[in-house]
């Protein structure tokens, strides 16, 4: 077999196994293990919400342990499930701006139940999380934004295939059976639709437990000797797999696929982990999608100081993938419908400078109503040619007065790192940087489980007293 018609999932499988977290820059270490730390901050920041139970549905019991929920354990499927829905439910989560997805949701929980909760900072289980990154991240990029478009959300997609690695590395799978965890993984990737998000239903929080239990399956069925066919992913002449299904339309897609040239896209020798560089941080709860509406309010209100009775009109203009979210949350104001909404970021802002965890923790919606009605969001050619390299809004208030402020922000998800960032480029608020995380991890943590045990929790991942770091 010739080099050009080496099954995709072999290529993967090959790079997986050979590829060395700790021969990459420190500055990427690093920001691989805020991505860990950062992840079981979101998860007990979430655990004391009422919403929390949801993860727990489907969650069965057994020996596994989520950090910080010790009061907990789950099966290995339970686990997955549980620290997926919970570290995503307040949607302060990672996410990898060029592939459209949120690696940690998946592969974090597939890290945990696959190790048992144990050695999560070991530099095994550091390399498997960072190789489960490198992979879905670049398998999510092949096929952005079409996938979306076509109504599927990549996280979960892309996310069930890292999972399978990640925790086919954890259980030890020679090349073979790991090529095998891959294909299984892709044969059985939830689709997620992406109506769902839109139309917010209350299952959708679960989406990303349920990835990262797909992808514990799949290393564990090839294990015991499964197989999922070596071809799924990319396909066969006139039997389009899994890539070409999600990315139709893309033109690099098609030609990839149809000269099944995977190395050329799928040149694993230069990848040295470089996705990880452009895995950005929320700096406040809420979907990516409403966040450059919210900052170019921010930007627009700072000018104007207008409280909330002084605004005749919001007015929002974005790309359209974001009006997708463009519907205030219903009258009950449930917490995820209240994430995936633009009117309620915009609405935050007003009342409470930005979106927090603390603001979703109030109960104020008479506030909020009286806002929504006063906001419209629509398309802008603008915005919309500049994605997906670029999030974009421009947001115009007009008080009663007639007085009119605007501001404007457009988020570099897709460019290129300033490696000292940990937030897009673009943006109308401070950046974060590393020496701001401990700072986060802590305000995420401690209004929960109290100062000393988020202290004990954060000096056990706390990246500095890395191993990884200390060595390189």
């Amino acid at each position: 077999m010739s080099e050009k018609t080496i099954p995709l999932a072999k290529v993967l499988a090959r790079y997986a196994k050979t590829a060395n977290i700790q021969k990459i820059p420190r500055a990427r270490k690093l920001r691989l293990l805020w991505c860990l730390a950062d992840y079981i901050a979101c998860t007990v920041a979430a655990s004391d919400l009422k919403e929390a139970n949801t993860a727990f549905v489907l969650s069965d019991t057994g020996s596994v342990k989520i950090p910080g929920l010790e009061q907990h354990s789950f099966s290995r499927q339970g686990a997955a499930i549980a620290a997926g829905s919970l570290g995503s439910l307040l949607q302060l989560h990672d996410g990898y701006g060029n592939g459209g997805n949120h690696p940690s949701s998946v592969l974090i929980p597939s890290l945990i139940a696959a190790t048992g909760g144990r050695g999560l900072t070991s530099v095994k289980s550091i390399n498997a999380l960072g190789i489960g990154y490198e992979i879905c991240n670049r398998l999510a990029a092949f096929t952005h934004p079409q996938q979306s478009f076509l109504g599927s959300a990549p996280t979960s997609t892309m996310g069930s295939i890292g999972a399978a690695i990640t925790a086919g590395l954890c259980f030890g799978l020679n090349d073979e059976k790991l090529a095998e965890a891959i294909s299984i993984a892709a044969f059985f990737a939830p689709i997620a639709t992406f109506e769902a998000l839109k139309v917010r239903g209350s299952a959708v929080p679960l989406h990303s437990g349920m990835a990262a239990r797909t992808g514990i399956e799949a290393a564990q069925l090839a294990f015991k000797g499964f197989s999922g066919g070596p071809t799924v992913l990319e396909g066969r002449p006139n039997h389009p797999g899994l890539l070409e299904f999600l990315g139709s339309g893309n033109k690099l897609v098609k030609a990839e696929l149809k000269s099944k040239n995977n190395q050329e896209y799928f040149n694993t020798n230069n990848w040295n982990f470089k996705t990880i560089d452009q895995v950005y941080f929320k700096p406040f709860p809420g979907c990516r999608h409403i966040q450059p509406a919210v900052e170019a309010l921010i930007a627009a209100h700072r000018k104007s100081c207008a409280k909330p009775q002084d605004i005749l009109s919001i007015k929002c203009y974005t790309y359209p993938l974001a009006l997708a979210f463009a519907n205030q949350p219903k009258k009950n104001h449930e917490l995820y419908d209240k994430l995936m909404s633009i009117p309620w970021g915009l609405a935050s802002v007003i009342l409470e400078g930005k979106p927090s965890v603390q603001t979703l923790k109030k109960k104020r919606n008479s506030s909020f109503l009286g806002l929504y009605d006063k906001i419209f969001v629509g398309a802008s050619k603008k915005y919309t040619d500049l994605y997906p390299d670029k999030l974009g809004a421009m947001v115009e208030i007009t008080l009663k007065n007639k007085n009119t402020f605007i501001g404007e922000c457009a988020l570099s998800y897709g460019g290129k790192n300033i490696r000292k960032s940990y937030t897009p480029a673009g943006g109308t608020i401070k950046p974060l940087q590393e020496a701001d995380m401990a700072e986060r991890f802590l305000d995420l943590t401690v209004p929960v489980i109290g100062q000393k045990s988020a202290n004990k929790l954060l000096r056990k991942f706390n990246p500095n007293k890395s191993s990884l770091i200390k060595t390189s």
